[in-house]
């Protein structure tokens, strides 16, 4: 009973939606997107409700060694502090039992709006949860990640504001105040009310797509969600956090084949660089404008590629014609078709 009750509170899967906004723009100008880039731009647009639909996923990029794709989910509460300032907050870079993934506000802790996070009382955290330490791993890479976040104490005292926010560079956010947050162009809020706030990672650095090694002893805190309760005191909150990895080496087990889409990765890039503008938005809302977006993209490009084979295919038919009067045909159109 306990399980259902949470898959209430989070939403249900909405994998079967997801799936048909896919095949829609999918089935743009006869356009087949990728299983696997599909799967990646799911996960980077909304980790916490792609995580019900199994999928592995990996970054489609030329980097195509076998790899063991996981996602992994840590549900936990958290309270706004004795003023009613809170936040939780997040590192994609941990992926190991000895590791702080989650820091997060506690019910006696102390610090404001100005205060900045690492300088609030009282702060709880959490270890990843797996079975190995970072001394066990050799290497990995972050595919997605994301905090999604519900008020979970009464109607009468509902109320205040959630705000948002990504680094821009995904660089250490501990030492920043919610002031210094709501300065910057990434940050997004919303008044508490029965919709879930989210915030998501994206990968904006060249480091994000690389294979990296397990030493995360200085690994920065780029996502947090913070809330300011409407009562001035302590609130409750429930988060649900989620990552997906790509592993490889050490004692990674269960490696299968990644995938390298040329074409829809680099505009799959170009469209989930945008996503900070829905920061705030969970759900179809964000999917329908991502894939719509997507799918104008990938397109594009899809005709010019369409364009250059027909331009190859037309030219070798000319160099046959030539062949037949007797004049040498250039050797490099044969490979190109």
């Amino acid at each position: 009973m306990a399980k259902k009750k949470a898959s209430r509170r989070f939403g249900a899967s909405r994998a079967t939606k997801l799936r048909a906004v896919q095949q829609r723009a999918s089935n743009t100008a006869h356009l087949k997107v990728p299983e696997c880039t599909a799967n990646y731009v799911s996960a980077i647009i909304d980790p916490v409700g792609f995580y019900g639909s199994g999928a592995d996923v990996c970054v489609p990029d030329t980097t195509v060694i076998p790899s063991t794709k996981r996602s992994y989910r840590m549900r936990g509460t958290f309270n706004s502090g004795t003023s009613g300032f809170g936040f939780i907050e997040v590192t994609p870079y941990r992926p190991a039992n000895n590791n702080v993934a989650i820091r997060h506000t506690s019910s006696t802790s102390v610090g404001s709006f100005s205060t900045n996070k690492n300088t609030f009382t009282n702060i709880n955290s959490r270890n990843f949860n797996v079975d190995w330490s970072n001394t066990d791993l050799t290497q990995y890479r972050v595919v997605a990640c994301g905090i999604r976040v519900i008020y979970e104490g009464s109607e009468l005292n509902k109320g205040g504001l959630y705000g948002a926010f990504a680094s821009p560079n995904n660089s250490d956010t501990s030492a920043m105040s919610m002031d210094d947050m709501a300065e910057l162009p990434e940050w997004r809020q919303a008044r508490i009310g029965n919709a879930p706030m989210d915030v998501i990672w994206l990968p904006v650095n060249a480091t994000d797509f690389t294979y990296s090694g397990s030493d995360a002893s200085a690994s920065p805190y780029p996502i947090t969600v913070v809330v300011s309760a409407a009562t001035g005191d302590a609130q409750p909150y429930i988060y649900e956090v989620v990552w997906y990895y790509e592993l490889s080496g050490g004692i990674t087990q269960g490696r299968t084949l990644s995938h390298a889409d040329p074409i829809g990765f680099p505009k799959a890039q170009q469209v989930v660089q945008q996503q900070h503008e829905y920061v705030d938005k969970h759900g179809p809302a964000r999917h329908k404008s991502v894939w719509k977006k997507f799918a104008d993209a990938i397109q594009d490009t899809t005709q010019v590629v369409g364009d250059v084979i027909g331009a190859v295919k037309a030219g070798a038919k000319i160099a046959e014609g030539i062949a037949g009067a007797g004049m040498k045909i250039l050797p490099y159109f044969g490979p190109l078709l």
